[in-house]
């Protein structure tokens, strides 16, 4: 039976129980209800059922209801809690020394508590380069053998312990490892707090909520596979790929690694804001300029042989552009006469192809009479209309536009 549908169960210690809340957390809510709709797919499957009846069924974001988020331990914490554990009393059937040994095991591989409860002494090859510790497949969590580094201080101490215990057993882990660490960290804790220099450092080291604390004031939880968690942890922090962080980690997808298991802290973070630019005043820009020569200098210069729009010359009050004055000037009469017809021509075409029907442009040229030439009516339009028409935009001579060396836009009026 599930425990949301057991209230008769009592709550464990820590655990989030507030009323209305289902018992569970999501995750584990989100375990079921995948177990279900895998069971009743595999009742359509074989053929025992007409169609899946649960295909429907609602799931759950673990994301929205986090009741067991966990840290690893910090190298202080492990350092006070290695320096305390081997001479505690016997906890769950362990030796002091045996869960020392455990807790550096654990936070040195990686190894999950089920992998290290099966390791017998001769899983470890502690004389090789570099020492190894292997795991079966059938103990591994995802079944195949791991091959785990061990760092040479780790073995050396491994190899003290292991001359002595059980060769068939080292670690015997009991099933609530959590109660027993836990029992450490408190013995652990109170220690640190007696080791203060002055009854100020004492009372500072007692206030702390975070260290050697089963819940931190975060509400981060410290158990044992939080040892998992500081290993992963410090691999990220440490210059390597994220091809041997996931080798290390024994993850088959990398973002795994990345995401539950390491955890950045502030000060991490803003170590990275030194790769940005130093923003400096305008005084500081200018002072580098003068170092430079570039002081004054204008960044809007145009380009060689590149003019603005705002320079282009637009229509004068004659009746034609400057520009085909002075060329007429320069052929004489007739050519700029002919120029100017060819002028009009195209852009009384222009007009023309327009929703803007050759009747509306009469009515608004005056009383001109209907059987003038196309010409005509194009010098016409551009006398009566030259105010509102789009300007006409003075190109290179070698444009693509033509050899007359103009663009010919069409004007509002004629395009509505």
């Amino acid at each position: 039976m599930p425990p949301a549908a057991r209230p008769d169960r009592r709550p464990r210690p820590g655990s989030d129980c507030r009323p209305g809340r289902p018992f569970a957390g999501s995750q584990s809510l989100l375990h079921y209800v995948r177990a279900c709709r895998q069971f009743s797919k595999w009742l359509q499957r074989e053929g025992r059922t007409a169609a899946d009846a649960l295909v429907g069924l609602k799931t759950y974001n673990p994301e929205t209801d986090k009741r067991h988020e966990r840290r690893g331990f910090t190298a202080d914490e492990m350092a006070v809690l290695l320096a305390n554990t081997p001479t505690a009393p016997i906890r769950w059937g362990m030796t002091g020394r045996a869960r020392a040994a455990a807790y550096r095991l654990a936070f040195a591989s990686g190894l999950r508590r089920n992998e290290i409860r099966t390791l017998t002494a001769a899983s470890f090859d502690l004389d090789a380069a570099p020492p190894t510790v292997t795991v079966k497949a059938g103990y591994s969590k995802h079944r195949r053998q791991d091959v785990q580094p061990l760092p040479a201080d780790v073995a050396a101490t491994l190899t003290d312990f292991l001359a002595t215990a059980d060769p068939e057993r080292p670690f015997p882990l009991p099933h609530k490892t959590a109660r027993m660490l836990a029992e450490d960290m408190a013995e652990a804790r109170e220690a640190w707090v007696g080791r203060g220099a002055t009854e100020a450092e004492r009372e500072e080291r007692q206030g702390d909520p975070d260290f050697l604390m089963p819940r931190d004031s975060a509400g981060l939880v410290l158990d044992f596979h939080s040892f998992r968690h500081g290993y992963i942890t410090a691999i990220c922090k440490a210059n390597v790929s994220p091809r041997v962080m996931m080798e290390l980690a024994r993850h088959s997808d990398p973002r795994l690694t990345m995401k539950r298991y390491s955890r950045v802290a502030v000060t991490d973070s803003a170590k990275a804001l030194d790769a940005l630019p130093k923003l400096t005043g305008p005084e500081a820009e200018r002072a580098a300029l003068r170092v430079t020569g570039t002081d004054g200098a204008s960044t809007s210069q145009d380009a060689p042989g590149l003019r603005r729009t705002g320079d282009l010359p637009s229509a004068g009050p004659s009746d034609r552009p400057d520009s085909l004055a002075s060329e007429g000037g320069r052929r004489g009469d007739a050519s700029s006469r002919a120029a100017e017809k060819r002028f009009a021509t195209r852009f009384a075409k222009s007009c023309e192809s327009s929703s803007t029907s050759a009747d509306s442009h009469e009515r608004e040229a005056g009383n001109h009479d209907a059987q003038e030439t196309l010409a005509e009516r194009g010098e016409a339009a551009i006398l009566e209309r030259k105010s509102s028409h789009a300007r006409v935009a003075q190109l290179d001579r070698a444009s693509v536009y033509g050899t007359e060396g103009y663009r010919f836009e069409s004007c509002r009026a004629c395009s509505t």
